[in-house]
């Protein structure tokens, strides 16, 4: 699974477990949403996400991410804090 994939690898470069769940559902969101775009939704398949996973870290280096939840705190999460963690 894809979502299953991404939230793993940001716990493995140190993120906290509800920190990984809001980022990696925000990225693969975002790249499903790319996906679709280039290809309709219909047709859209896991691998599809997986290849736009690159574009969406463009989108979010270009302008950050600002999600808030209902009920969570406003998360804020850019480009430069995805790339520091776990180095």
């Amino acid at each position: 699974d894809v979502l299953t994939g991404i939230i793993t690898a940001l716990l493995a470069r140190g993120y906290k477990p509800v920190d990984a769940c809001i980022v990696g559902t925000y990225m693969h969101g975002l790249a499903g949403d790319i996906a679709a775009e280039e290809l309709g939704k219909e047709s859209l398949i896991a691998s599809d996400i997986i290849r736009c996973l690159p574009k969406a870290l463009m989108v979010i280096g270009e302008r950050g991410v600002r999600r808030e939840e209902r009920g969570m705190t406003l998360h804020r999460i850019n480009y430069a804090t995805f790339a520091s963690k776990g180095s």
